[in-house]
């Protein structure tokens, strides 16, 4: 992909609202990157304070854990700063406000109507590199970083139930949205923690990823990956997973975690897959002129349109 020169790059301002993962992903390791390549582009948790006229486009970075009155509140001013705005939509549903194009994870969010791309996100597997692993124990985790009370988790409690009896020395760890579990399973299952930094160490410490339940994105399996863990997930989500991990609905999840447990070389050669698949394709590096031409595209069509609309 041909890279956009910075000097043809719009005066860009990123704002998130919280620091979760989905954050640092998204919004921070970008801009930081393309700041240290000369790009016009600044950072923020908010457009208080920030002085707009230094910038052309605002873009917006809606995660699981962003309040969307604030979200409004803030499109709002930029909005009547007369900027360009886009909105980074990694989370279920769509949020009122006037947006002139949409990015999205993996398409699996609404866009509201608007124009749109799609860009995967990438993972730094080096800003993590020095995270330990927190037990020694063989380790599967059910990671869901959305709360989703809606989500039936019951079918998938035989084959938990059943790993947790059969294999007791496998530890267990459950992503905050599927908490429900917890009472259900064992325990001594322990919850994902929400800070990054936290979040790294228990990402680090997965022998197992399960892909159930609620919204699964592709960084989750990357992270994974970028830890040697395998992957298992439901049908559903194989256009993430593709053939670089293991596809099991959930009454067959006990059967595929028993055979990898008990096949310690089957393991290490979908590790090895998923690892050089990672390391070849989603990385900050190669995702990150993706981002940069989608904020490009989606800025050039509504300038466009209204130059168009001054002149028709």
């Amino acid at each position: 992909m041909n890279r956009i020169h910075p000097r043809y790059f719009p005066r860009t301002l990123g704002i998130y609202f919280d620091t979760c993962r989905v954050a640092s992903y998204r919004m921070q390791y970008p801009f930081r990157d393309l700041a240290t390549q000369g790009y016009p582009v600044g950072w923020a948790q908010s457009v208080h304070g920030v002085n707009l006229d230094a910038y052309d486009l605002v873009i917006f970075l809606r995660t699981p854990h962003t309040d969307d009155e604030l979200l409004q509140e803030q499109v709002a001013i930029a909005h009547r700063a007369g900027k360009v705005i886009l909105l980074d939509n990694a989370a279920p549903g769509f949020p009122e406000g006037v947006y002139h194009g949409v990015t999205l994870p993996d398409g699996s969010y609404s866009t509201g109507g608007n124009a749109h791309c799609i860009v995967d996100t990438g993972i730094d597997p080096q800003s993590w590199a020095a995270t330990e692993r927190w037990t020694t124990q063989t380790t599967i985790g059910l990671f869901s970083d959305t709360p989703s009370p809606e989500v039936d988790w019951r079918p998938l409690l035989p084959s938990l139930r059943g790993i947790r009896i059969d294999f007791p020395d496998v530890k267990l760890a459950v992503g905050y949205g599927a908490i429900p579990l917890l009472d259900e399973v064992a325990t001594d299952t322990w919850q994902w923690p929400l800070l990054v930094n936290e979040h790294a160490a228990t990402m680090g410490s997965v022998d197992i990823l399960l892909c159930y339940g609620a919204p699964i994105r592709s960084h989750d399996v990357y992270e994974a990956a970028n830890w040697g863990g395998i992957v298992i997930a439901d049908p559903s989500y194989a256009h993430i997973v593709r053939s670089k991990g293991t596809l099991a609905k959930p009454d067959e999840l006990y059967d595929v975690v028993k055979y990898l447990l008990h096949n310690p070389a089957k393991r290490k050669i979908k590790q090895q897959a998923l690892i050089k698949y990672v390391g070849a394709r989603k990385t900050m590096q190669q995702t990150i002129p993706h981002i940069v031409r989608a904020w490009q595209e989606l800025y050039t069509a509504k300038i466009g349109s209204m130059t168009e609309a001054r002149t028709g």
